[in-house]
């Protein structure tokens, strides 16, 4: 539904993009995943960007902190992450790829390379099944996650593109120790947001601990 609404015959594209980039919303996130990124304290830590569009986050990004490296966005949009490899076409640490996030086994690959996981206004758009897998698979392998998506009683669920929304709890269960293995998350926020006048939406933090470190 998504693809079809913005790269189909009649799809409004990317019309409206830098106007997008100005809404509160936006600048609130922009806030946050700077705030986010600052947590970050392993050396050569990369950025994995689920639904990445034309770049929303990319452009907030700012790169203050030295042990980030690298950043890959997918999105299963052409037109969007076409956009954002022109956009960024001078730059050695800002890549983009085209990537359907159903294909859970090559997800699973790139969680591996990738410790610093966004999935910012990606999961409402995915089935249940494959929401709660991609959620499974980063709590199993990732270091830092910041996840915002659509409460499960949120009015976004009325757009046509928004077929999954998510409970405050979730996160947080899946989150826990029982997936960290011997480095459990420490949760640094949980809670139910209004960016707008939209719908309610959830936005979680979370970190690793310390105990036995990732070697990349």
């Amino acid at each position: 539904m998504w693809l079809e609404k913005h790269d189909g015959p009649g799809g409004k594209g990317l019309k409206g993009f830098e106007s997008r980039l100005k809404r509160t919303k936006y600048i609130l996130l922009r806030n946050e995943l700077n705030q986010f990124l600052s947590l970050c304290t392993h050396r050569d830590s990369k950025i994995l960007d689920l639904g990445c569009g034309p770049g929303y986050m990319a452009r907030f990004i700012e790169l203050k902190n030295p042990n980030i490296t690298k950043y890959l966005g997918l999105d299963i949009s052409d037109v969007a992450t076409k956009f954002a490899r022109d956009f960024f076409k001078n730059s050695t640490f800002f890549s983009f790829r085209t990537f359907d996030l159903n294909n859970l086994d090559q997800l699973q690959d790139l969680l591996d390379e990738y410790n610093i996981i966004l999935a910012i206004d990606i999961l409402e758009h995915l089935s249940e099944d494959v929401a709660y897998n991609i959620l499974h698979l980063i709590a199993q392998k990732s270091d830092y996650v910041l996840i915002n998506a659509p409460t499960s009683d949120s009015a976004l669920l009325m757009a046509p593109e928004h077929i999954f929304g998510l409970s405050l709890s979730k996160p947080c269960n899946l989150f826990s120790e029982k997936f960290a293995g011997n480095r459990p998350w420490e949760i640094i926020k949980s809670q139910v947001v209004k960016w707008n006048e939209s719908g309610d939406e959830i936005l979680f933090v979370a970190k690793k601990g310390s105990k036995t470190m990732r070697n990349f």
